[in-house]
């Protein structure tokens, strides 16, 4: 099962990014944790389009990438969306 705690983190962080760059839907997102973290391309977005139905595009395409960070450790590489009145 994936992280949990983390996934949240991440839906939490992607909120408060896209509020901060005004934007509204986003398209693409590319993220990177460590090798030991069971989050993948498939689960986060699954989660993120339940937990974030309104922010997610429906053709949304999301890059998990893996590398050697320490535990709990996000690091948003790429966001790309909409931004708000376009």
């Amino acid at each position: 099962m994936a992280d949990t705690t983390l996934l949240s983190k991440i839906s939490y962080c992607l909120c408060e990014c896209c509020e901060k760059k005004n934007i509204s839907k986003i398209s693409e997102l590319t993220v990177t944790v460590n090798s030991k973290c069971d989050i993948n391309s498939i689960n986060l977005t699954d989660y993120l389009k339940i937990n974030n139905p309104d922010l997610i595009l429906d053709n949304v395409k999301i890059n998990v990438e893996i590398d050697d960070l320490p535990d709990q450790t996000v690091i948003m590489r790429r966001l790309e969306g909409e931004l708000n009145g376009n």
